[in-house]
């Protein structure tokens, strides 16, 4: 029996376009398709806050957001470390969910505090959130927090106060933005006061934030 082999570099559609790619290290590069199922994951990028790069459809590549230390709250919005990711959908995306996991800690009266999510200088209404924790004379309230919210790509309209665009092809900013209700209500984020049985001391007073954001056909 002789041995055959066959010599090639591409292989194409009937239409005439590369479908795969062989290279010479014998490594196969097929070529990525627009169309996606209703409802499919076209991208999702997660990671903890800590500067990784990854890499998402296309190719595009994005530095996460880099925590190294808690943040003390005050009576004017502020952006919270972590959260703001600039970012354009890949192609097909219908939906883009944003979500944003951190540490949240009442320091006196409760920690009343205000929180809003920003699409570039636009505030999203429905997205308001008001965290408190019940009022006792010492401040022991540590809690994990999630925020979660879907942005509609494909609307019949655009109005970015209500997380709605006819289409999204270029850099937009998302964020998560806090305040506190006055200043005898304080708080701070992305800090741990207490771990087994004694106070948390070193890196293990930073509670890193994680960001996640899906693209969703």
């Amino acid at each position: 029996m002789t041995n055959s082999v066959l010599g090639v570099r591409t292989i194409q559609h009937t239409n005439g376009t590369d479908a795969m790619t062989i290279a010479s290290d014998g490594s196969v590069t097929f070529a990525a398709g627009t169309s996606y199922r209703p409802g499919e994951i076209i991208e999702m990028l997660s990671h903890s806050c800590d500067g990784t790069t990854m890499t998402g459809a296309g190719n595009r590549t994005y530095t996460w957001p880099n925590v190294t230390a808690i943040q003390a709250m005050t009576t004017s919005y502020q952006d919270i470390t972590g959260s703001s990711i600039t970012y354009t959908p890949p192609t097909g995306t219908k939906t883009v969910v944003y979500r944003f996991v951190w540490k949240w800690q009442d320091d006196a009266l409760g920690g009343i505090s205000h929180w809003k999510f920003m699409i570039d200088s636009t505030e999203v209404v429905s997205a308001y959130r008001c965290i408190a924790m019940q009022y006792e004379s010492n401040a022991h309230g540590e809690i994990m927090q999630v925020f979660e919210y879907s942005i509609d790509c494909a609307a019949a309209s655009t109005d970015a106060s209500a997380a709605k665009f006819e289409s999204w092809t270029s850099d937009k900013t998302l964020k998560w933005q806090g305040r506190e209700y006055g200043s005898g209500y304080q708080a701070t984020v992305h800090k741990n006061t207490w771990r087994d049985g004694g106070s948390a001391s070193g890196a293990q007073i930073i509670a890193v934030p994680t960001l996640t954001i899906t693209a969703i056909a």
